[in-house]
């Protein structure tokens, strides 16, 4: 991981958020509303919770360099005598106790995970897999957005803009070094990378700091499709239409079906 170069991101031209049906769900497409969990809450135990290794080899003046950095921006009322020495005293910990700042580490990332809002879409609105396990067993819906209107929109964020990353699937167990790696890997390494199990989900995620439990409300035109899952009722439906009746920008809303003979989904246009 601290080998490799940052690459320019391929924006899909569609993102997808699938949807079980309730209440809080529809918000979605009532009030464009983007609701952005904690990672706290998600159901992988390892999900963002890979701890940047601090106790990592490294050259000691990269190592000093970090921290003093680092100190200087998390301290700033601090004099430059107390910044040398709390350097000092941190490098020294690392050399002599790197067991008590790896436990550390782990705190750390788990108080910064308190205050990090994560919005999960995809790629893929045929994944049967993806229907299953996150539109209640394809009896929810899927909202389409418009993938670089979406990105825009988030980095226009303010005062902490939202970034997006494609999540990295894994088989070997990432190591963070906070001295060879620049911020944004860092940040992509702890809080989009997966083990490759999860490789069916095609994830994007979109990342904003001090942005937990909250929700970023976005502007008409950006909500592209709708999809009604193969297995929905006709009255979530018919829900789903009304709603859609009242929108002023019109997204196209199809319905899911399951294709005979093979594996798959087939979609057809709902006129409303």
């Amino acid at each position: 991981m601290d080998s490799e170069q940052e690459v320019e991101i391929d924006i899909p031209r569609y993102f997808y958020k699938f949807r079980s049906f309730n209440d809080d769900h529809l918000k979605l497409l009532q009030q464009n509303e983007l609701y952005f969990p904690s990672p706290n809450k998600f159901d992988d135990p390892y999900d963002c919770r890979i701890p940047i290794r601090y106790d990592c080899e490294a050259p000691e003046d990269k190592r000093y360099s970090y921290w003093k950095q680092f100190n200087e921006t998390h301290y700033p009322q601090w004099t430059p005598i107390e910044i040398e020495a709390l350097t000092k005293s941190t490098c020294e910990a690392i050399r002599t106790r790197p067991d008590e700042v790896r436990a550390n580490g782990v705190r750390l990332s788990e108080i910064f995970l308190e205050h990090i809002g994560v919005y999960c879409v995809c790629d893929d609105y045929k994944n049967i897999l993806l229907w299953s396990h996150y539109s209640d067993a394809h009896r929810g819906f899927l909202v389409g957005f418009d993938g670089l209107y979406l990105s825009i929109s988030a980095a226009q964020n303010q005062p902490h803009p939202i970034a997006m990353y494609p999540v990295r699937y894994k088989h070997i167990y990432p190591n963070l070094n906070p001295y060879s790696m620049t911020l944004d890997q860092l940040l992509q390494g702890a809080l989009c990378t997966k083990s490759d199990n999860w490789l069916y989900q095609h994830e994007y995620r979109f990342i904003w700091r001090e942005g937990a439990n909250q929700s970023l409300i976005i502007g008409d035109n950006i909500i592209k499709r709708v999809i009604l899952g193969c297995a929905i009722s006709s009255a979530n439906k018919q829900r789903i239409i009304d709603i859609l009746k009242k929108r002023t920008d019109h997204p196209y809303l199809f319905q899911a079906m399951k294709t005979e003979n093979s594996f798959s989904l087939s979609f057809k246009t709902v006129h409303y």
